[in-house]
């Protein structure tokens, strides 16, 4: 792309670099503004494109453009975790802006179709309702250009006065969520602005090329453009929220990639997830004609259908698709190194002012593309919604059902993120049966009683596509090549106890409005000897660690017993009276603990069993209180912080080598360790820790470190490629020599494992997976798995016919199968707990979140 300088209508001039020659460009065709509007450059003290703008000065000018102009508003829609606002505007003409309730009202109406008294109050709406369009910028904070765009594209809606902006804020109510990502945008800001010299400098060799690092995630390292479906992060929580007031007709999410490459908008490339109507395809491709024309008339270069594709659903194009809008990715050329400027060859020079125009582009041609089809797009975005009512009554699928939760924590984090979504939950008032219960682990079905308080969650639903698509049990899989993972069917995340059934519930059901109540209750209490908890699950868990982190005494139970005509199995937490005897409100906090974390507790007044080993028994493991240390992971941080609420240090690598055991007695490593731990000394004084009663915890690289050479923390070895046979091997050399470049590409797609959901055995007897069920459900990547030692050590292994749900090509099926999923080793008093894949990815897995908190928080007492 040539690189153009913009005069905004000849308001002002940018010139980045003093070596390239300066070009002036018309902003908007024919664009006439109201000289009342404060202009970017006159308020932010800088020509616009000439360096980045930081957060705090983008509020500033949004508040300002508020104040001067009757077409917009500015709101606050939440906080990051920095404590920077998220904020959006309301642009559209003054006559809309006068009965914006109502037209938000008519608009929900038509999200809702039950809504209506009848199809003439719908088509009235049609007739006479602005769409609604949502434009989302900096989602990736690195990728720098769209937030300034974001400005350009406000100040056009809030002073334009040419005929195709009257049209627009006439048609359309625009949302403007200008930096998705605040705390990511204003950390690669920060450091990018702090490299520049007084003239930016277009050399790849420039420190300013690297000046940008990081900003491409939030506080917590979690990418926001993959959280849509999940909501584990407070950005996308609130984001949700806002986004379902409105539920746009169109949605775009603007980025940045290579700086090598051009522009890219939709249609999307494959694979298109089945569970869209053909409506969406057919909308990608009339906005995409609509940006092509507005590029053709410049003569840039562009792209369509490659690279980027509509399977994933927790994308920020994918996700509005399944609420009704054409949710759509851009990507500009570019990316953080591109900086201010970058020379990419002999007289081909990009610059930030490049970058942003292109994105200015295709944000006012999608919304003029909007404009001029208003009514067309206003009836297929009903149709959408009546469509998915009518396919949730006739579908293979009714329903789903989930009997009341064992573990109603895990449960409760699934809940509130489908009511956040606008998905409808029912609860049986009743017992009901169905006479075909399809289980997600056997593949089997089943003649079925459900008793009172099963969760019912019916299809038929306006928002029957989102739930299909987040609980069906597979993807039909169009491709085998994937931008993100083949699958994420929830049942198999959460590990929760889930059947559906084509079969019509004809039972009396109410709906759920919030979470599942947490009922805990404490059995004849006050108790003279103990108080005992059978670990149950995540609820127990936090429970043990609650009463260890406020220095209760006690232990867990490895070997049954009876005591008081109860039975108690091994895995079973004893908080004693005696012991505790200093901490005057004991009793009281058991109760306390027990209610908030909806767990049940028995007291006990004796130490003597009528069988098995009584509570003074050597076979009962001393409680000793988590000390955690986390090395870089934001996103274990942040399931600490904010979902568990775990005490625990975000350690720096060059501390590892000194380690108290009095002061940090967990570990959690998810990368290697080997930079920090680089020599005989260090590893032994890592060891040693260890022995004292350190808990390692490692996965990816934190495993891979923990079995090298040269630190051998524990002996197990990784999985190797089955041998194959000699002939067989030569046959497919020779077939790979006369492969063309297109059967070499799909060979590759072939081969790849992106994210399937595999079954996996626990072994329920260890201390390890006290409390959990003995098969689960794994997201696995790759081929990494654990070779079965004679001597033992698995404590999870995967089935021989493990594959559940997903993609994955059968040779990297068979090389995971009958391996290692969790690998246990003791050294001295201390244990090194390895998985093959990271338990807590995307913080969405909460099915293996007990288990992981298992070797955090109770591996320390054994």
């Amino acid at each position: 792309m040539k690189r153009f300088i913009i005069a905004l209508h000849l308001l002002f001039v940018c010139a980045v670099a003093a070596n390239v020659s300066a070009q002036t460009w018309e902003f908007f065709p024919n664009g006439t503004y109201d000289s009342r509007i404060t202009r970017p450059d006159d308020f932010l003290g800088y020509e616009l494109g000439s360096r980045f703008t930081l957060h705090h000065m983008m509020v500033a000018y949004y508040t300002k453009l508020a104040e001067e102009s009757n077409r917009v508003q500015y709101h606050t829609y939440g906080m990051t975790y920095e404590l920077r606002p998220l904020t959006y505007l309301i642009i559209t003409a003054p006559e809309n802006m006068a009965r914006l309730e109502e037209i938000r009202q008519n608009n929900l109406k038509l999200a809702d179709p039950r809504k209506m008294t009848d199809n003439d109050e719908a088509q009235n709406i049609i007739k006479s309702n602005p769409t609604i369009a949502w434009l989302g910028y900096s989602v990736h904070g690195s990728e720098s250009c769209s937030a300034e765009a974001a400005i350009l594209t406000a100040y056009q809606l809030a002073a334009g006065t040419d005929p195709i902006t009257l049209d627009i804020l006439r048609n359309v109510v625009v949302i403007i969520d200008p930096v998705l990502n605040p705390d990511g945008r204003d950390g690669y800001a920060f450091s990018y602005n702090s490299t520049l010299d007084k003239k930016p400098n277009s050399s790849s060799l420039a420190a300013e090329r690297s000046g940008g690092s990081g900003g491409r995630t939030n506080h917590y390292g979690v990418d926001l453009n993959r959280d849509w479906a999940f909501l584990t992060q407070r950005e996308t929580q609130e984001r949700t929220q806002l986004y379902r007031r409105w539920m746009p007709q169109v949605a775009v999410d603007f980025h940045e990639m290579g700086s090598g490459s051009t522009y890219f908008f939709f249609p999307a490339a494959s694979p298109v997830n089945a569970n869209y109507p053909e409506q969406v395809m057919k909308w990608q491709k009339i906005y995409g004609k609509g940006n092509a024309q507005a590029f053709d008339h410049y003569g840039w270069q562009y792209y369509t259908h490659e690279g980027f594709d509509m399977f994933y659903p927790g994308y920020g194009d994918s996700w509005p698709s399944f609420n009704g809008a054409t949710g759509m990715t851009y990507e500009q050329g570019g990316g953080g190194s591109a900086g201010v400027i970058l020379k990419r060859g002999e007289d081909d020079y990009l610059s930030l002012v490049d970058r942003l125009w292109g994105h200015f582009t295709t944000s006012m041609a999608t919304l003029r593309t909007n404009s001029e089809n208003r009514e067309n797009r206003l009836a297929d975005f009903y149709e959408f919604f009546t469509s998915a009512i009518e396919e949730g009554q006739r579908g293979d699928a009714s329903a789903y059902l989930i009997p009341p939760p064992a573990n109603p924590f895990t449960f409760n984090i699934m809940l509130e993120s489908l009511l956040l979504q606008g998905i409808e939950v029912e609860k049986a008032a009743e017992s009901f049966e169905v006479k075909d219960a399809y289980d997600y682990y056997d593949a089997s079905v089943e003649d079925k009683e459900f008793p009172e308080g099963t969760y019912v969650l019916k299809l038929e639903q306006p928002q029957k596509r989102l739930l299909k698509v987040l609980f069906e049990q597979d993807q039909a899989l169009p491709d085998t090549f994937f931008y993100d993972i083949s699958t994420w069917s929830l049942p198999y995340a959460t590990n929760i106890e889930t059947y559906w059934t084509g079969s019509k519930i004809t039972a009396r059901t109410t709906p759920v409005p919030g979470p599942h109540p947490l009922d805990g209750s404490v059995t004849n209490a006050p108790a003279k000897y103990a108080y005992l908890m059978q670990l149950k699950g995540i609820e127990t868990t936090l429970a043990y660690y609650e009463l260890a982190r406020k220095d209760v005494k006690g232990g867990i139970a490895n070997r049954e017993f009876t005591i008081e005509e109860r039975d108690y199995p091994r895995g079973t937490a004893v908080f004693y009276v005696g012991k505790n005897s200093n901490i005057s409100n004991f009793h009281s906090l058991v109760r306390e603990t027990a209610a908030k974390f909806g767990v049940n507790m028995y007291g006990v007044n004796t130490g003597y069993s009528e069988e098995g080993i009584d509570l003074g028994s050597g076979r009962i493991s001393s409680l000793v209180k988590p000390k955690i240390a986390v090395v870089g992971n934001g996103a274990i941080r942040h399931m600490f912080d904010y979902r568990y609420d775990i005490d625990f240090i975000n350690i720096s690598t060059n501390r590892l080598a000194n380690l108290d055991i009095e002061d940090v007695n967990v570990i959690i490593v998810g990368s290697s360790l080997s930079s920090a731990l680089n020599n005989e000394t260090a590893i032994n004084q890592f060891k040693q820790w260890i022995r004292d009663g350190g808990v390692y915890v490692g996965w990816g690289g934190g495993t891979s470190f923990a079995l090298s050479e040269d630190v051998k923390l524990a002996n197990f070895e990784m999985a190797a490629r089955p041998e194959r046979d000699e002939e067989e091997q030569e046959k497919e050399d020779e077939e790979l020599k006369r492969l063309t470049v297109v059967e070499r590409e799909r060979r590759r797609k072939e081969r790849a494992s992106p994210g399937y959901f595999v079954k996996a055995q626990l072994d329920i007897t260890h201390q390890l997976a006290y409390g959990m069920k003995k098969e689960i459900a794994v997201l696995k990547f790759g081929t990494t798995a654990f070779e079965l030692p004679t001597g033992g050590g698995m404590v999870g292994i995967f089935d021989k016919n493990p594959k559940l749900s997903g993609y994955v090509y059968p040779e990297n099926l068979e090389r995971i199968s009958d391996k290692g999923y969790v690998a246990y080793a003791s050294m001295g008093r201390g244990h090194v707990i390895l998985f093959s894949d990271n338990p807590t990815w995307r913080e969405f897995l909460t099915g293996l979140e007990p288990l992981f908190l298992n070797a955090v928080l109770l591996m320390p007492s054994h």
